[in-house]
């Protein structure tokens, strides 16, 4: 699973006062020190108004007539994430774009936009008509729980997502349209370093998804 977070920014306009930025490389985690990550709630999600969700799946291919052969069709093909091999991966990419307008406080947001895009990769099984039902069984108790452990990951860029588009629109009046886009890009990257952070603490909690049976180890 990879998410990242650096910001590319692009001049505001004078037409407009259009700020955008987008999410692309990994940024330094803040908050409070020694604060644990946040954790997907329970629950269905709700987008708040303003956030658009783009997402979709990919798969690679895998054959093999038993567990074993799985496994080492898995270690072969399976997408590389920092030089290791992994059974499924999921990315989320965030932007947010905002307009200002100046009122007797300040400059403030006058309208935001926030963008989450997912994006899925998992192992296609291309003959499992040909494999014994024990290892059909298998393979579908793996997938079922790959997929849940994935479903996590888009969780928790959805509520990236979320908690900026919230921020923005809530965001304080500040001195000027400079100061708002500072603080509203400073806000933003801080919670997509967070949800970072809860990505990772979920793999290592979850050993990338062995322990709830996302493994044919």
């Amino acid at each position: 699973m990879t998410a990242t977070a650096a910001a590319r920014h692009r001049p505001r306009t004078s037409a407009g006062l259009v700020a955008t930025a987008a999410t692309i490389g990994l940024i330094v985690l803040t908050g409070c020190a020694g604060a644990p990550p946040p954790r997907a709630p329970e629950g269905p999600f709700i987008a708040p108004a303003g956030l658009l969700v783009e997402g979709d799946e990919d798969a690679y291919d895998v054959d093999g007539e038993s567990i074993e052969a799985l496994r080492r069709a898995i270690d072969a093909a399976g997408p590389v994430i920092d030089g290791e091999r992994f059974v499924g991966r999921t990315r989320w990419h965030l932007d947010w774009r905002f307009t200002y307008a100046n009122d007797v406080r300040g400059c403030r947001v006058a309208t935001a936009q926030t963008r989450v895009t997912l994006r899925t990769t998992y192992p296609r099984w291309v003959r499992a008509h040909a494999a014994p039902p024990e290892v059909t069984a298998r393979w579908q108790r793996f997938m079922t729980a790959l997929r849940r452990h994935e479903e996590t990951h888009r969780r928790h860029g959805l509520e990236a997502g979320a908690a900026i588009q919230r921020r923005l629109t809530q965001l304080l009046p500040q001195p000027d349209c400079t100061a708002t886009e500072r603080v509203a890009n400073r806000m933003a990257h801080g919670i997509v370093a967070l949800w970072r952070a809860a990505d990772r603490d979920f793999d290592a909690r979850t050993r990338h998804g062995a322990t709830e049976g996302a493994s044919l180890r």
